[in-house]
This record gives C-alpha cells, structure tokens and sequence, in this order.
C-alpha cells in the first residue's frame, strides 16, 4: 500500500503574499517610453524652463514638437507657443512635486524654420542643430545649464551667461558680444567673430576667437582667451588673465 501526502492547500495567507510579491515584481519593471506630438504654431523663439534635454533642428518649413519619456512625465509637461515664443516647462502638477516616482525627465525634439533666440534657465540642456541664419541670434543661460550651437550664420549675436552653465558656439558671426557672471564657461573659439566684445565677472571662462577687433573687460578672476589676428584692447580691472592675439593659448 502507497500512501501520498494530500496535495498542499494555498490558504489566504498564502495567497496574498504571492499577489503582493506579483505587484512588487510589477512596479520594478522600467516604464515604457513613449512620444507625444504637441500642435505648435511657427517659432522663432526658444525657452526652456527647467531641467529638461531639448534639441532643436533649425531649417526646413514647418514647426513641429515631439516629447519622448515615462507617459507619466509627459502627461505634466506643457509645450505651448506664446506670441513667437516656444515654451518648455513642467505643468501645474509638475513630476517634480511627486519626487523620483515619476520617472526622469523628457526629451524633447523640435524644428523650427529659423531662430532668434534661445534662453535657458536652470538645469536644462539646449542643443541647436542646422543652419542658424539670422540678423541677430540672443542665447541666454541663467543656471547651471548649457546651450550648444553650431551652423550660426548671423550678422550680429549677443550671449549671456550667469551662474554656472555653459554655452558652446560655432560657426560665424559678424559682430558677437559674449557676456559671463558667474563660474560658467563660454566655449566660442569654433566660432569666427570679425569684431568681439567680451566682458567676463566672476570666476569664469572665455575663449573666443576673433578676425578685426576684439574689446576684452575682466573685472574677476577668470579667464578671457581669444585666439586669432585682431587688434586687441584689454582691461583688466581685478587682475584676471586676459591673452589675446596670435600667441594666445587655450
């Protein structure tokens, strides 16, 4: 005679703790990516409010804004056209109010046919693509950010930097005015400037390089570097290094 154990009954108990473990193993998984097209009017004008990643295309003949991230993210992000301007920034219930849960920021991809300008403020990261055409191109930092522009074909630009960002540049400009307060960095030696003016207040970096003429004020601690063959004017108010000219190194 055979005697078998009668088949193991999975009481209440049991049970839960395999339906909470299932919901555990649930919530640990990645959320899955999605993308989100926004409805947006011609822009020329780019402002990015908070800590997100854009890239912007500049060319062709029409504007267009794609979000890709956690549907939970994009579902409190506000994309919207304001007169010319094309605002980035968190909606009224914003993922930052309910912390890591969330899931990380966004990516955000745009085209627009031309720029004029393009401020970022806080944490966020701006990368401009294409051919920047333009009379006058403004790029502004305010943060710990960082704008990086190549193709810039403009007759004037004007570039503010305050905090501890940084702005890279490239391409060619008739007349540039690069502006820092702050630690941050202007990395501008990729970009050809006939006549630069720089005025630099804190701890931080310019380099830049100049054709015709370049007019450099320091009145902190940081560095001006500007390479090339212009007439140079130099003023350094609190002694920080200035080099400009044809022996000036990085």
């Amino acid at each position: 005679m055979i005697l078998r154990a009668p088949p193991r009954r999975c009481d209440a108990r049991h049970m839960s703790r395999l339906i909470l473990g299932l919901a555990l193993a649930a919530l640990a998984l990645p959320a899955t990516a999605a993308d989100r097209r926004y409805v947006v009017t011609d822009f020329d004008r780019v402002r990015v409010d908070g800590p997100f990643e854009v890239r912007l295309t500049v060319g062709g003949t029409s504007a267009s804004s794609v979000a890709s991230g956690d549907p939970e993210v994009l579902a409190s992000l506000d994309i919207q056209v304001q007169g010319t301007t094309l605002i980035v920034r968190k909606g009224a219930s914003g993922w930052a109010e309910r912390g890591p849960a969330g899931g990380p920021a966004p990516v955000i991809t745009l085209t627009a046919p031309s720029l004029r300008s393009a401020t970022v403020i806080g944490g966020g990261r701006l990368a401009i693509g294409g051919r920047v055409r333009s009379q006058r191109l403004d790029l502004q930092v305010t943060g710990s950010g960082s704008i990086d522009a190549g193709g810039i074909d403009s007759n004037e630009m004007v570039v503010s930097l305050m905090g501890a960002g940084n702005v890279a540049l490239a391409g060619r400009s008739g007349r540039a005015r690069l502006q820092t307060n702050g630690s941050g960095t202007i990395s501008a030696k990729p970009l050809t400037v006939g006549d630069l003016v720089v005025l630099l207040d804190g701890p931080g970096e310019t380099q830049a390089t100049a054709r015709f003429t370049a007019n450099l004020t320091s009145t902190g601690l940081g560095r001006i570097v500007v390479t090339g063959t212009p007439a140079c004017v130099t003023k350094a108010v609190a002694g920080g290094p200035i080099l400009c000219g044809p022996g000036a190194k990085p």
